[in-house]
């Protein structure tokens, strides 16, 4: 458990740290549009082992619509 929160707080501290080099202009983020669709669909994806594993079951449904977000690809995986 103990190594699951420092884990945590690294990944708080980085990204505390980028959030401080985007405002001072030492990070330009690379923007481009994504669907928000492909971002929902594929954020379960680092945990689906988990789920098969217990034999868990999700399910994801959504509306015809599309809805673009501008964002930088290397900050937002995407499957």
């Amino acid at each position: 458990m103990i190594q699951r929160q420092a884990k945590a707080m690294a990944v708080l501290l980085d990204d505390l740290l980028e959030v401080s080099r985007i405002t001072t202009g030492k990070l330009r983020l690379k923007t481009e549009s994504v669907s928000v669709a492909s971002l929902v669909v594929s954020a379960p994806e680092p945990i689906r082992p988990a789920l098969e594993t217990k034999q868990h079951a999700s399910g994801l449904e959504m509306d015809d619509g599309e809805a673009l977000l501008d964002v930088d690809p290397a900050r937002i995986p995407r499957c």
